[in-house]
């Protein structure tokens, strides 16, 4: 009796729990998803990066022309063909004014099909519990979703990458679904044309498809002679691609040789090897390149030994059936490693562990990992496994897991740093580029944007006109173009201070941006003419044009500034680097000189900007205390500037804090008094 009264409960019980572990395996398996989702969201930023410029921006004035052809859309892109990303940043740009993060967010879109792809998979073939089969998810996202692939979630040309395969996994997970065969052949050609025509290794899905499609649709002599004429029709339409995509085809001038790959075999083996091994081996901070090497041996001497294994079971149509879409999946990082071993190796072996090409190498793990349970669950159906057997098996599984996750942190961790110091950088090129019309700044355009100032230049033109460029552009040296209003509770910074040091002066203060919580991206320097301030009740607008006049022709006498040996040495980070100017201006690179005659009398009045600075963070551990905020540290600024940037006279000096993302200045508090007079700086 007291069994069967409890045994309701029990049952509830283990509903419950079940419940319960079933969501908690919900949440363990888009945790990595979420995780470089939220990355994504706050590191990401709008400013087209390098190869964009040279991709994009001539098809948007094209489109504006009236002008865009076929060819311009499958022209030849280094070595690719890169037709169906090109119209989906085409029609992104056109929906967003060419916001490329909404790119980024294609790319995550993209590794999330990718991820559903694989968890299908796993649940067509490996026929595991939910604990097992949630624990293979959760590892293959944490490869999927992996930070290491930095290079290529922040970089919305990138989505190029993802393109081959999430078609390869989209075909094969087509291949064993319920659908007609001559569909699955119909789907899986499409797939494989998408994939040839976005990125160069796209054209493997051809190869990686089809023995998954011999395989699972034809399970017999007979069956493989019926659809001959299907298998016929792949090939034909194969050829077609690769002709189509060769034809006019030149090799690019940057590709180095393939002979060193031949004539330095060891070379090109420790490449290969490298290539795989990089998605956890890049994360050490000593010898990344070694333990990239030993990670992807281990994973090479561990794909062979299945290979070994299912190649002695190749009667066994059930577990060949299985095992196949991960095998092909594997080779797909393989042949990518080998074919980029045979023709990068010529930049040197450390070439193999740019982060853009973990993305290739990552499905090899992620193949073993779903291959190892399937081959395991076979061979102790063959044999009457002993306890001891099973416990070996389980502390197996439990070490290489282990060791996965802490090679996975240190990964996550290094990458983590690697990505908030792309975002500073990006949000320099950023500041650059806003201020592109009045100050000119070829070594930050060029390390940051693309290498090639004048084209960029040439292209912003345009792209501002067209409302490509979000924010705007800065066009004008008057700060109130740009200049926002601060609610009287907000503090954006403090100029604390401004000293002459000969011909130059030395600025600094502190910057905050408290909407984003982070230091400003620049500091604006400007004046205002405090003479004209004190006489402007006795002096009339005709004598005050007339001195500013006089004086415009006095600056154009003077001397401009002085050689680069002459300057007064740059203030050192906390690294020891140099820190970067923002292009002083001289009457070269300034585009609005203070005094040469472009700037309207009237313009006297407001604030006008002569230096913009940036790379000037130093730590200020009083704002971290005063504001109880450890984002403070970095908000404290300072530089030294050249006084010839300012006119003579009494002058006000006043400093804000520049918003890149929002295209807005907010004034800093207190203004400085200096006077200089015309033998050089003055007091």
């Amino acid at each position: 009796m007291t069994t069967e009264k409890k045994s309701p409960i029990s049952k509830k019980i283990f509903k419950n729990n079940f419940q319960l572990l079933h969501w908690i395996s919900i949440v363990l398996v888009i945790l990595p998803a979420v995780t470089m989702g939220i990355l994504i969201l706050t590191y990401s930023v709008n400013m087209p990066y390098w190869d964009q410029w040279n991709l994009m921006p001539q098809l948007f004035i094209k489109i504006s022309q009236n002008s865009l052809s076929w060819q311009d859309l499958i022209a030849q892109h280094n070595e690719s063909r890169k037709l169906f990303p090109r119209l989906i940043f085409l029609g992104l740009a056109y929906l967003t004014n060419w916001d490329v993060r909404y790119e980024m967010l294609v790319i995550f879109i993209l590794a999330c099909l990718v991820s559903v792809n694989i968890y299908r998979l796993n649940r067509l073939t490996v026929n595991a519990n939910l604990l097992t089969t949630s624990l293979i998810a959760f590892l293959a996202n944490i490869l999927i979703f992996s930070p290491i692939q930095y290079d290529n979630w922040f970089w919305g040309i990138q989505l190029v990458v993802l393109m081959p395969i999430a078609c390869i996994t989209t075909g094969i997970s087509v291949v064993y679904s319920h659908f007609h065969t001559r569909y699955k052949f119909l789907i899986c050609m499409m797939l494989c044309i998408i994939s040839t025509f976005s990125y160069s290794n796209g054209m493997i899905a051809w190869i990686i498809i089809l023995p998954v499609l011999i395989l699972v649709t034809a399970k017999s002599t007979s069956d493989l002679l019926k659809q001959k004429w299907l298998f016929l029709s792949w090939i034909a339409v194969f050829i077609s691609n690769i002709i189509i995509y060769f034809y006019d085809y030149q090799k690019p001038e940057v590709s180095p040789s393939i002979i060193p790959a031949f004539r330095h075999p060891e070379q090109t083996l420790q490449f290969f090897l490298a290539f795989l091994g990089s998605p956890l081996g890049s994360g050490f901070e000593i010898s990344p390149l070694t333990s990239s090497i030993f990670i992807g041996g281990v994973e090479i001497g561990i794909f062979c030994y299945l290979f070994i294994y299912l190649l002695k079971h190749i009667k066994n149509y059930h577990i060949l059936e299985r095992t196949i879409g991960w095998m092909m999946i594997a080779l797909y990082s393989i042949i990518s490693a080998l074919i980029t071993a045979v023709g990068r190796v010529g930049f040197g072996v450390e070439s193999a562990l740019p982060s853009r090409y973990t993305t290739f190498s990552i499905y090899l793990m992620i193949a073993i990992i779903h291959l190892l349970p399937i081959v395991f669950s076979h061979i102790y159906s063959q044999i009457n496994p002993i306890k001891s057997q099973v416990w070996l098996y389980k502390v197996t599984v439990a070490i290489a897991m282990t060791g996965l996750m802490i090679l996975h942190y240190k990964s996550f961790t290094y990458s983590v740093k690697e990505i908030k110091s792309s975002y500073q950088l990006r949000m320099e090129g950023k500041t650059c580029l806003s201020f592109i019309n009045i100050i000119e700044n070829k070594f930050c355009i060029e390390e940051n944007i693309l290498g090639n100032y004048d084209h960029v230049k040439d292209l912003v033109k345009g792209l501002n006109y067209l409302g490509m460029l979000k924010p705007n552009l800065v066009a004008s040296n008057n700060i109130e173009a740009i200049a926002a209003e601060k609610s009287p509770d907000q503090t954006y910074g403090s100029l604390d201070g401004i000293i002459p040091l000969n011909s130059w002066y030395f600025v600094n203060g502190w910057a905050f941006l408290p909407e984003r919580n982070e230091p400003a991206d620049a500091i604006i320097l400007t004046y205002k003419n405090q003479a004209v301030e004190e006489g402007r009740s006795g002096a009339t607008p005709r004598r005050r044009q007339i001195q500013g006049n006089a004086h415009q022709e006095r600056k154009k006498e003077e001397a401009v500034l002085p050689r680069v040996g002459d300057r007064p040495k740059g203030m050192r980070t906390k690294r020891g680097r140099r820190k970067k100017w923002m292009g002083t201006q001289t009457p070269t690179n300034y585009k609005h000189p203070v005094d040469g005659g472009v700037l309207n009398p009237k313009s006297k009045d407001d604030w006008i900007i002569f230096d913009v600075l940036m790379s000037a963070q130093t730590q200020r551990e009083n704002l971290v205390q005063l504001f109880n905020n450890p984002a403070y540290l970095n908000a404290g600024w300072e530089q030294t500037i050249s006084g010839k940037l300012l006119p003579e006279g009494k002058l006000k000096i006043a400093a804000w804090a520049f918003d890149a993302k929002l295209g807005k200045a907010y004034k800093l508090d207190t203004n400085h008094l200096i006077t200089k007079n015309g033998s050089g700086v003055g007091e």
